[in-house]
């Protein structure tokens, strides 16, 4: 099993393998998209939704800009997050492994009560395909995610989320 220091070492090796073997300098674009995730919490809560996605295509990552929403299943509770994302390709062919890490808030609303403010971090992996030289990437991901609020309500939550992209780039 591994220790945390090598998994720290295992991560730092994909990203680095990714910018050694990256695609050439110059290769910058702007993508528009939309995802559709679902999202699992600890207390077998359920949450699926859409967003509407901004990338920046730079020479080695990506910056990922985000906003969506997502009802629960299983309650009147919604929540809308607004974030930023990172993501790093392992590889430059058409089908790309990649890392990613984010962050941001995420606005809980439910009837009757004071909207909340969690703030979150997320990290994880995914496959993506480009498509029509470059300019449709078609992405899957799986991400987990903490969040974290004041007071007693939704102090702090855990969630695994998979996500299906689709960006368009200028």
């Amino acid at each position: 099993m591994l220790c945390a220091p090598s998994m720290r070492l295992a991560w730092f090796g994909l990203v680095a393998a990714g910018l050694l073997w990256g695609r050439s300098a110059g290769a910058q674009s702007v993508g528009l998209g939309v995802r559709a995730s679902s999202v699992r919490y600890e207390e077998s809560q359920h949450s699926e939704g859409l967003g509407a996605l901004a990338r920046l295509r730079l020479p080695y990552f990506e910056l990922e800009l985000e906003l969506g929403h997502e009802p629960h299943a299983s309650s009147d509770r919604a929540d809308t997050r607004l974030g930023a994302g990172l993501l790093v390709p392992v590889g430059f062919a058409g089908l790309r492994p990649y890392v990613v890490a984010a962050g941001g808030a995420n606005r809980v609303t439910m009837p009757g009560l004071e909207p909340v403010t969690q703030w979150y971090v997320s990290g994880g992996g995914g496959l993506a395909l480009d498509l029509i030289s470059r300019r449709l990437a078609i992405g899957l991901d799986v991400r987990y995610t903490i969040r974290r609020a004041g007071g007693e309500r939704f102090a702090r939550e855990e969630a695994i989320e998979g996500r299906v992209t689709g960006v368009v780039y200028f």
